[in-house]
């Protein structure tokens, strides 16, 4: 017999669709990128958030490129998922992108007839990192490709290109109008391209669904008054309050706050100003907090104390505060007293800390636990601060546990909420 003929054909059964869009999904998807996951990770946005996420956003793009490559059938189905988040890394890729959109949403793309693929993004990150070469060309590209995203519930700026000098035109933020009902986070970490405060009010005025707000660029003034924060806002991020914001310089503006309808329950603030800069802002809001974090370089540490005793005054709610700073040391031996919290956060932004460092700061939660009886939870927010402390200094980390579980009233997490006595093990 012909071995040929001896040879069966095999057809393999085909899989349905809707297996197919579980795998796609499970393939692309980013935990903490998308709504709703995003809103546990406020703590983390610009900089931070960037470092983290954006890798894995860059490689799952990766991934969603060679899905639609395979044949027809993943081409249509995958699509969907390709445009579900989109980065823009480099300047160049702008007029191509917008093109696409601008064809899909006119019903002349490669899909007719279909949903235009701009009604998928439900995510835009703003990364650009090349040099500019003909920046009014590419904002103008930039803000068509917004305008070709109805249903955007994320935008994040994080621009590192060389656009000093130059403040982000109105025709961005007047894109940004179109997906305003959708909006539910607004993360504008770039420092280079300030938008304008008018407008930037004008845009959040439509954000009736805006939950985090991330500008540290943001000018406080009376464009911008307390009352006039989106009141779905739960999280508000500023750098600075500028002109420092007084209740007291407008009395036709004041009001009590519990007039003032807000979601506002969390705070982050840069500590590099006077206390005079937020005192009035916190007071206005602090009834309503729940949960403040503090940056504080190191030349400004003294600062800190300040701080804690404005929050423990005007907060009677908080139970939750986080520190960001420069190293352990700065803040171990200044007779730190946190309000009456449930949990404290802390990391060094000096992620390669010397033994001295740790010590110092195991001797700050030591006396934490006679100074803050209702603590519960100490977390080491930073996973690089946590692998310094247990891969370049073990056995001091050891030793540190061991002596606080014995007598020790919280509990210290890592990153990511694990007990870091398991790590020590």
């Amino acid at each position: 017999m012909d071995s040929t003929q001896s040879k069966r054909s095999v057809i393999l059964p085909a899989l349905p669709p809707e297996i197919w869009d579980c795998v796609f999904y499970h393939a692309t998807y980013v935990t903490g990128t998308l709504v709703p996951e995003i809103y546990r990770q406020p703590s983390l946005l610009g900089p931070l958030y960037a470092q983290k996420y954006h890798p894995a956003l860059r490689e799952a793009l990766v991934t969603k490129r060679c899905l639609v490559r395979v044949c027809k059938q993943w081409w249509h189905l995958a699509t969907p998922y390709l445009y579900q988040s989109i980065y823009i890394g480099r300047a160049r890729c702008l007029s191509s992108l917008y093109s696409t959109l601008m064809h899909s949403a006119a019903g002349t793309g490669t899909l007719m007839g279909t949903r235009p693929v701009g009604a998928c993004t439900q995510r835009l990150d703003v990364a650009i990192r090349d040099h500019a070469v003909n920046p009014g060309a590419e904002f103008d590209s930039l803000a068509g490709v917004i305008t070709c995203l109805p249903n955007l519930a994320i935008i994040s700026f994080t621009i590192t290109s060389n656009y000093s000098g130059f403040e982000m035109p109105d025709s961005v933020l007047g894109a940004l109008q179109c997906s305003a009902s959708s909006l539910r986070v607004f993360d504008w970490s770039t420092a280079r391209l300030a938008p304008s405060t008018r407008r930037l009010s004008e845009l959040l005025a439509k954000c009736a669904q805006l939950r985090i707000l991330h500008c540290p660029q943001l000018k406080w003034s009376k464009a911008l008054k307390p009352r006039n924060i989106v009141p779905t806002v739960e999280m508000l991020r500023l750098h600075a309050l500028n002109p420092p914001f007084s209740l007291a310089s407008d009395k036709d503006d004041i009001q009590d706050s519990e007039d003032n309808p807000t979601a506002l329950r969390e705070l982050i603030i840069d500590t590099h100003r006077d206390l005079g800069y937020w005192s009035d802002f916190i007071h206005y809001y602090g009834s309503r907090l729940t949960s403040i974090q503090l940056y504080t370089p190191c030349i400004h540490s003294p600062l800190v104390n300040g701080y804690l005793e404005l929050v423990s005054g005007a907060c009677p709610n908080l139970r939750r505060i986080t520190l960001s700073v420069d190293h352990f040391s700065c803040i171990a031996h200044r007779n730190l007293v946190l309000p009456p919290v449930e949990y404290f956060g802390l990391r060094a932004s000096r992620y390669q800390s010397p033994k001295f460092e740790f010590e110092s700061l195991f001797s700050l939660l030591a006396e934490l636990k006679t100074t803050t009886p209702s603590l519960r939870v100490v977390q080491l927010t930073d996973h690089h601060n946590v692998n310094c402390l247990l891969r370049s200094h073990p056995k001091l980390a050891a030793r540190a546990i061991k002596r606080h579980l014995e007598a020790g009233s919280f509990r210290i997490e890592d990153q990511d909420g694990y007990p870091l006595e398991g790590s020590c093990s």
